[in-house]
């Protein structure tokens, strides 16, 4: 929003800026309408993934740990997804890269359990660092073969320089780091420059990349129940596929 508008006075801007989001939100939903229908899906199909373990009667027991953590995994996709659509988008990177973070401990605690108890005791020993390397390790003890670790660290890398209050991150968006001096206008509120689509597109593809990860990580911490549940295996294979392709 132009901040010019703040000198018509704060309460004048105040309720201008909540206008503005609400109808960014519809603009953004029509623009980036197959992005969004794929990342609906996501959230679907994790939802039945929840539905098939609460209903789960093979006497099973699930760790609740992991089941919290896979909890927040999924909201930061839901509110990742509501950022996007009103134009926040370093705080949506943000949010993303604390996703992937969750995904991260949820399978390391599923590949080494006694970890668990350190958790909340030894806060600062279960770093996104550790988990990683921990995971790196898991594939090569075969203890477990779901994600590509460097891949999401990528991707976990890129979302951090963005989502960081610093000055990267903070002209991001507005693509002028190349000039000298740089030129930035104040972005309060969300930011739609809708005269460039792709850079835009660019960042709903963040949210797909995360839900891809965010799918092999509830399937890596039940794989043996939910590999064998017909409606999750089919319906994952195929969203993979198809977010796969949206990714290209």
């Amino acid at each position: 929003m132009d901040d010019n508008l703040l000198r018509k006075g704060p309460q004048e801007f105040f309720n201008l800026l909540m206008q503005e989001d609400e109808k960014r939100e519809q603009v953004m939903s029509n623009l980036f309408a197959r992005e969004l229908a794929l990342a609906d899906k996501a959230l679907k199909l994790q939802l039945q993934g929840f539905k098939t373990i609460c209903e789960d009667d093979t006497g099973a027991t699930f760790n609740v740990a992991i089941q919290q953590l896979l909890t927040r995994l999924f909201n930061h996709q839901l509110a990742a997804r509501k950022l996007l659509l009103m134009g926040y988008i370093t705080e949506a990177a943000s949010v993303l890269a604390r996703a992937i973070e969750t995904s991260w401990l949820a399978r390391y605690f599923e590949c080494y359990p006694d970890e668990i108890k350190r958790w909340g005791k030894e806060r600062e020993e279960i770093r996104p660092g550790k988990t990683r390397e921990g995971l790196k390790r898991a594939c090569d003890e075969r203890k477990t073969q779901m994600g590509s670790v460097d891949q999401e660290n990528s991707l976990y890398k890129e979302l951090c320089q963005i989502g960081h209050p610093d000055f990267y991150g903070s002209i991001w968006h507005t693509k002028v780091e190349s000039e000298s001096p740089p030129q930035i206008g104040l972005t309060l509120g969300g930011y739609a420059k809708l005269e460039k689509p792709e850079l835009l597109r660019e960042t709903f593809k963040w949210l797909l990349k995360v839900q891809m990860v965010s799918i092999v990580t509830m399937a890596a911490v039940h794989n043996e129940f939910l590999g064998n549940n017909p409606v999750w295996d089919a319906d994952g294979h195929s969203l993979i596929k198809s977010l796969a392709e949206c990714l290209e």
